[in-house]
């Protein structure tokens, strides 16, 4: 079984790996600079 914190270390991590790849996305502002970060997806 998985403790609370356990699990909210695993939830904020997602989380930072989703912002960190929306504001690259955001950086890229639709040009092709966002393909790599969408193929790293």
């Amino acid at each position: 079984m998985t403790s609370v914190a356990e699990a909210r270390a695993a939830m904020l991590a997602a989380v930072q790996a989703i912002g960190a790849e929306q504001v690259a996305l955001g950086a890229a502002h639709g040009r092709t600079l966002a393909s790599p970060v969408i193929a790293a997806r």
